[in-house]
Order: C-alpha cells, then structure tokens, then sequence
C-alpha cells in the first residue's frame, strides 16, 4: 500500500506505479477521453488507501514531466539551445518557450523573436511585430532558441 512521503516534488515514491498508470492513461487517451485523476482510482494495485489520491497526482506529475523531458530532447536533437543568460536584447530567428501559464509541458513558438535580458537572465520574449510588448518569463519556464 503507498504511503505519501509529504514531498509533492519526490516523484520516485511513485515511480513502481507508473507503468500500470501509463497503460490506463494512454488507453484512456486513445478512447478519446481526458484522464481525470479519479479515473484511475481503485485501479492500480499497491495505491489503495488513504494516499491513493495523492499518488495518482504524483504520477500525472511524473507524466507531464516525461513529456516536457522529451520535447525539451526534441529541441535540443532540432539544433536549438537553452538560453539561460545574456545581455541586451538578442534577436533569434525562433524561440520556443517551454511551460506556459497552462501547463509546464506544453509549449509556445515564435518566429523572429528577440528576448530581453535583466541581470543576464531571460525576461522577456518580444514577438516578432511588436516593439514594446512581451511576455514575461517566469523561474519554471524554460527557453530554447536557434
């Protein structure tokens, strides 16, 4: 039975799970449907009990996690780099923006796009068109360019 460690980022207290959760999840999304968290419940041996709840978020976690993991390979394989620091105002010829106010696998893409530097760090991302707006960049998104 799963017992929850209290640390929401330890997402290997569930690792033994995932396989069992990642055939439900897929089959659920090749039926067309959403996988909502409480269909999963009663129906992975070992995390009944008390902290089954916690352990089927703990595993969607650990599947958005996977799938930024693996755009973030894509990229990289695609010829674009992590931009973590810089000066001034660069311009890219694109940008892609990992984790959006939605959810921090998904992604967001720019052509002609030139980012904002304050205290080396990426701020913020200038659309190609627009000279004064942007979009903020917070700590969990992660910037790829080439």
């Amino acid at each position: 039975m799963f017992k929850f460690n209290k640390n929401y980022n330890d997402l290997k207290q569930v690792e033994v799970f995932y396989p069992d959760f990642k055939k439900l999840h897929d089959s659920l999304e090749q039926e067309g449907k959403y996988p909502y968290n409480s269909c999963f419940e009663g129906k992975i041996k070992g995390m009944e009990g008390e902290d089954e709840k916690t352990a089927t978020y703990l595993l969607q976690s650990s599947e958005t996690q996977k799938k930024r993991d693996k755009k973030i390979e894509e990229l990289l394989r695609d010829g674009f780099s992590e931009i973590k620091n810089g000066e001034g105002t660069i311009k890219y010829k694109e940008v892609i923006m990992v984790g959006t106010n939605y959810s921090k696998d998904s992604t967001k893409d720019f052509e002609g796009a030139r980012i904002m530097f304050k205290d080396n760090l990426p701020n913020f991302i200038i659309p190609k068109g627009y000279s004064r707006r942007g979009i903020m960049l917070y700590p969990d998104r992660l910037i790829f360019a080439k």
